[in-house]
């Protein structure tokens, strides 16, 4: 009567674990990259679909709309866009935000945002933008620019004077191919 061994021997063992350790060794830094491009990747749709939301909003409803950085999610802050932000509509006709005027809110700091991807405001929309019934920017022309550190990657949202929202990444390089 035939005995089968069964199970892996020393010597297929040791060169399996190897394999793993250098398929792991190479992979791993790879992996990291894309996702630190994905968390980018992420914000950057977020804010654009904010913005854009507050800029369909002003137009559907004739209203003047916009989005702020909010760190709580009921008022507005001053240049916290990394943490989260408002689009809200004006109902009262102020062209200003007011408490009862949210639509949406994204609060990044309840999710735990872990500091390594900033957002930066131009100084006429460090307090949020609006847009009015024609869909233009009130504020004018501006930008803002996200910046993943471990990266080295900027990314720009332009908004046009014609209401227009591009986002563009700087440096040109092969990392920024995905945004």
């Amino acid at each position: 009567m035939k005995q089968s061994n069964r199970g892996f021997t020393l010597l297929e063992l040791i060169i399996s674990l190897s394999v793993i350790v250098l398929l792991v060794t190479v992979a791993l830094p790879n992996f990291q990259g894309i996702m630190q491009r994905n968390r980018v990747t992420t914000k950057l749709n977020e804010i654009l679909t904010a913005m854009n939301l507050a800029r369909s909003e002003a137009i559907t409803g004739g209203v003047v709309a916009g989005a702020c950085p909010s760190l709580d999610g009921v008022n507005c802050d001053d240049n916290r866009w990394d943490v989260g932000w408002i689009v809200w509509v004006d109902e009262n006709a102020n062209s200003a935000f007011d408490a009862n005027e949210v639509a949406r809110v994204n609060n990044l700091a309840a999710a735990g945002s872990d500091g390594q991807l900033q957002v930066f405001a131009q100084n006429n929309i460090r307090n949020g933008i609006s847009f009015s019934p024609l869909g233009v920017p009130i504020q004018g022309a501006s930008f803002l620019l996200l910046r993943e550190r471990d990266l080295g990657v900027n990314v720009h949202i332009h908004v046009s004077p014609a209401g227009r929202l591009e986002s563009h990444c700087f440096p040109r390089a092969a990392s920024c191919k995905q945004f």
